[in-house]
């Protein structure tokens, strides 16, 4: 799974009001176990993808489009 969909993560960047790694966080354990949602394992995998920006103090993307890319680049890093 090194693919994030558009539409997840347009959601999640206009839903995070923090623009931060941490505020994604948040944003992300109020969709997870949520029905007609974010899928439980996507949102899980970026918990852990988001901890690790969180640490590296990696800045936080302008828009959903760098956020899609940072969100893959990190996954095809894990997956590795």
């Amino acid at each position: 799974m090194a693919h994030v969909p558009m539409d997840d993560v347009r959601q999640l960047f206009n839903d995070n009001k923090q623009k931060s790694w941490t505020g994604l966080q948040q944003t992300l354990k109020q969709h997870k176990g949520k029905t007609n949602d974010i899928e439980d394992s996507i949102i899980d995998t970026l918990m852990l993808i988001t901890q690790r920006l969180v640490q590296a103090k990696e800045p936080y993307p302008n828009s959903p489009e760098q956020m899609q890319r940072v969100l893959e680049y990190e996954m095809s890093k894990a997956m590795a």
